[in-house]
């Protein structure tokens, strides 16, 4: 093969559902074509690359060295093609995993929650990838260029090719220690005079926090940065520094006492995707969720037949 005319697409295909099912039985199934047919397809891919993609075993379709970098390119190339079938179609397509990316951030328990809930309604259509980005402004670039189907930060996005939609909001009180709280007549006294432990990453935060004081009038001692929450967490028991936290109608961990200053420091959330997806079924379920929240979305996720597909596993595994 010299050019791109000389690959055969569907023998790609075929071997791009073999690599992934592992197995010819199962895929010959799913596609609605003979194991035989699929084999031959798969040695004439193999004979035009002039290498060998699958080590034929008892357990299945192994992939070899060559098979592995083939499927990658293979599957880069058919999720693609899943998202051009899913633009243009007036139903949800799908057949693709989505990436969203999340800013860290202390309130991530509230933006995975939303992405577990996302999952529930995009299940029935592929998988969902996330991963961390550092900033918000990582975050948008990532979407832009593709590397990111959708994300959630703190902060709604300027540029006019993305939409950002609210999703929560959550506030930040501040923790010290028992020892120094029973110290101070009056909690809001001690920020002046103990150091304020702040991540290095949740720089929209942090932002948010130093303005929400200065207002207050308040002047932190002393202000310092970690990468290590329970770093912090640790320093904050000893009675070295204060630490903010997501606050909740949970008691104080133990060794901790919540200092709350009158109204607390309120911070949204936003979900982010290109306009230039609005068509796809991932962000379609996507506004779904948006529009559901926060009284519809599920608590759990009990309804295994969106995940499984029964008919196909063996009787033998199943009660």
């Amino acid at each position: 093969m010299k050019s791109l005319k000389d690959i055969n697409w569907n023998h790609l295909f075929i071997f791009y559902e073999v690599a992934r099912e592992k197995s010819l039985k199962v895929t010959s199934t799913k596609l609605g074509l003979a194991s035989s047919t699929l084999s031959e397809q798969i040695k004439r891919l193999e004979k035009g690359l002039c290498t060998q993609l699958f080590i034929r075993a008892r357990q299945g379709f192994i992939l070899t060295t060559d098979g592995r970098k083939l499927f990658e390119h293979a599957r880069i190339i058919f999720e693609t093609g899943g998202k051009l079938l899913d633009d243009f179609s007036t139903t949800g397509v799908g057949g693709y995993p989505v990436n969203v990316g999340i800013v860290e951030t202390l309130s991530q328990n509230i933006a995975v929650e939303f992405t577990a809930a996302y999952w529930d309604l995009f299940t029935p259509y592929g998988t969902v990838n996330t991963l961390r980005s550092p900033e918000h402004q990582v975050l948008m670039e990532d979407l832009v260029t593709g590397n990111l189907d959708w994300g959630i930060s703190l902060s709604a996005s300027k540029r006019r090719s993305i939409e950002s939609r609210e999703i929560g909001t959550y506030s930040i009180c501040f923790y010290v220690s028992e020892d120094i709280f029973n110290h101070f007549k009056r909690p809001s006294d001690i920020l002046e005079y103990i150091p304020l432990a702040l991540t290095n990453w949740d720089h929209t935060l942090n932002d948010q926090i130093t303005l929400y004081l200065r207002k207050k009038r308040i002047w932190p001692k002393e202000i310092f940065y970690s990468d290590h929450p329970q770093y912090i967490k640790n320093l904050c028991l000893r009675g070295r520094c204060l630490v903010a936290a997501v606050n909740n109608s949970q008691p104080a961990p133990l060794g901790l006492k919540k200092i709350e200053l009158g109204d607390p420091i309120q911070v949204k959330i936003f979900a982010h995707w290109r306009k230039v997806d609005q068509n796809l079924i991932s962000i379609q379920k996507l506004k779904d969720l948006i529009r559901m929240r926060p009284k519809k979305m599920p608590q759990s996720y009990d309804d295994i037949k969106f995940q499984l597909d029964l008919s196909s596993i063996s009787g033998n595994l199943l009660r």
